[in-house]
């Protein structure tokens, strides 16, 4: 068997590792002479050069040791030398030792376990390497190394950067593939696909739209489409008290695709509020949506996104509370100030928690306005009057005197009911409509003063206005008629006026089944006198027509429970009462809209029924 020892060699003081033949004698060449050695003992044969003689390394030449040829041993994986197939000492090749991290290589079948072999260097893998190496499942990607782009070879989802390994092939991302990749904010939305949801994450505005995201948010925090980003914190309403939001509001007017709104009041507004813009009144009323303020410089707001539609004269611009929760306990009320003529008629806010209602959130009443005062003389009154009862406020505009319809009533104004007729006594208002269409005005009795002879009709009840997805546009509850006036003057019963609108987005919405309320009913008409300073006696003046109901929607990503009957949208009785009595009533007012859009389970009942759509 070989050793390895390290040795002297004569006079050289050569030393280097030397190969000892454990043999009976050995071998010296030189020139052609072969000189052999009979003696029994160990002989370093090494490649050194002394006086001529050349010794033989074993091995290093092809002679076999003790048969009569110069000494050889054949190459081991043990010699600790790099000979034979070796790529490195005792390693690689056809060693079963594989050559560690900097060992010399060929291939990485020539490295230890983990390594692999570049620029003949065994090492580690990387994911810059430029080769399929490691746990990729494609060069440099997959595995442990970054995601693969799409047509690159995978083994599972998480190997790709769609997320979608199909068939051992990463697939490119689309926005229906189930999936939240490419530059989505969200499973199959947002980025360059459609606008996400309600509730679902969002990195822009336009992510979302119409909805606004909820940015900016805390460290940490996701921001979610539409129910904005809490900076209000949360909203607590306590029992007994009421509270009033959404008082920062102006008239406003601009132009659709600009990004700038000349207001009437800049006060209150600053940048970063979301803001609902709505066309409430006059050209493309009901119209609306959500924007966010880039800064106010006096009465002109710029945006940060484009506006959608055209906002004309009759358009309002109200901020958005951006609540935590909101807890509206019992005998609490949470309101928003009633239309003016310019602002107002609706609460909105938004809410990333749960809202719960415990006592009542009301917008009941104050829609659009009806006409006439009580103890204010209708106009030239006494005498026969030339005007008749004036139409209820309507989307379509304020309230006027009603014009002789066709059917001899008093004409309406879109959704306001028409006003009663001028003559002797007790023409009635009609209803208001949004919903459903309100009912006529009871015809009033004949004498003085009548607009064509034997005629002197009630007021024609407003038509229905929008559709039941309010999602396209929303609109105030509408006004009932004024009474027709008669020859002796006084006070006609007022038109009442039509319910506000409620809008809001949030977690989730619970109406308490047995103390929780919201309501946008509209108000009954008044009642019609002849008492007071402006003269009349006898059957007096007619009654004012019932306000219709407002607007309800509500947007969730979790539950809805309504309770029974605890939201509510109804119309309004006319007046019944007065010198002309029960036997005259002004028209009733129509339903309003209710929309839930619950991203959870949605229960319980309103008036009208919820369009869920």
């Amino acid at each position: 068997m070989p050793r390895i020892y390290t040795c002297s060699v004569g006079p050289l003081k050569y030393t280097q590792r030397a190969v000892f033949c454990e043999m009976p004698r050995f071998s010296i060449r030189k020139g052609g002479l072969l000189m052999r050695s009979s003696l029994t003992r160990l002989f370093p044969v090494l490649v050194a050069s002394v006086a001529g003689f050349v010794f033989s390394v074993c091995g290093s030449v092809s002679t076999e040791c003790g048969s009569g040829s110069d000494c050889t041993i054949a190459p081991t994986c043990t010699d600790k030398v790099q000979n034979g197939t070796e790529t490195d000492i005792d390693c690689g090749g056809s060693c079963a030792t594989k050559c560690r991290a900097m060992g010399k290589c060929g291939t990485s079948e020539d490295c230890g376990s983990g390594l692999v072999c570049l620029s003949g260097q065994c090492a580690a893998p990387s994911c810059k390497d430029g080769i399929k190496d490691g746990d990729e499942t494609d060069v440099d990607c997959g595995g442990s190394c970054f995601a693969c782009a799409p047509a690159a070879a995978c083994k599972v989802s998480g190997d790709c950067t769609s997320q979608n390994c199909a068939s051992g092939v990463c697939a490119a991302p689309t926005c229906s593939d189930g999936i939240k990749n490419g530059n989505e904010s969200d499973k199959d939305c947002g980025g360059s696909c459609s606008p996400c949801a309600t509730g679902k994450t969002c990195l822009a505005d336009g992510d979302c739209a119409p909805l606004l995201c909820g940015t900016p948010v805390p460290e940490g925090q996701s921001a979610v489409c539409g129910l904005g980003n809490g900076s209000d914190l949360d909203l607590t309403v306590p029992a007994g008290m009421t509270r009033t939001i959404n008082s920062v509001a102006t008239g406003g007017t601009g132009t659709a695709a600009s990004t700038t709104l000349t207001v009437r009041d800049g006060s209150g507004l600053s940048v970063d509020q979301i803001v609902l813009i709505h066309q409430t009144q006059g050209t493309g009323a009901g119209q609306h949506e959500l924007n966010r303020i880039a800064s106010v410089s006096g009465t002109t707001v710029t945006l940060k996104n484009p506006l959608k539609y055209d906002y004309v004269t009759g358009s309002q611009l109200i901020v958005v509370p951006q609540y935590g929760t909101v807890n509206v306990a019992n005998t609490a009320t949470l309101t928003a100030p009633a239309w003016d003529g310019q602002k107002g008629g609706i609460l909105v806010f938004m809410a990333k928690g749960d809202v719960t209602i415990a006592g009542t959130v009301t917008m009941a009443g104050k829609g659009f306005r009806g006409a006439g005062v009580v103890g204010v003389c209708f106009p030239g009154a006494p005498a026969c009057l030339l005007n008749h009862g004036r139409t209820g406020e309507s989307s379509t505009g304020p309230a006027a005197f009603s014009t002789l319809s066709a059917q001899s009533k008093g004409s309406n104004n879109g959704g306001g009911g028409g006003g009663g007729t001028r003559g002797q006594d007790c023409a009635a208002g009609g209803g208001g409509a949004y919903g459903t269409v309100g009912t006529a005005g009871v015809d009033g009795t004949l004498g003085n003063c009548l607009a064509v002879a034997g005629q002197h009709g009630g007021g024609l009840p407003g038509t229905v206005v929008g559709v039941p997805d309010l999602t396209q546009a929303i609109f105030l509850g509408s006004a009932g008629g004024e009474g027709g006036p008669d020859e002796d003057g006084a006070f006609p019963g007022p038109g009442g006026n039509g319910g506000g609108t409620i809008i809001l987005w949030s977690k989730s919405v619970t109406v308490d089944p047995a103390t929780g309320t919201l309501n946008v009913s509209g108000n009954p008409g008044g009642v019609g006198s002849t008492s007071g300073p402006c003269g009349g006696s006898g059957g007096g003046m007619g009654n004012g027509g019932g306000g219709s109901g407002g607007a309800v929607r509500i947007v969730t990503t979790d539950a809805v429970a309504l309770g029974t009957g605890r939201v509510t949208a109804a119309g309004a009785a006319g007046g019944a009462a007065g010198s002309c009595g029960a036997t005259y009533p002004g028209g009733a007012g129509g339903v309003g809209r209710i929309q839930v859009r619950a991203g959870g389970t949605l229960t319980g009942t309103s008036t009208p029924a919820a369009f869920t759509n």
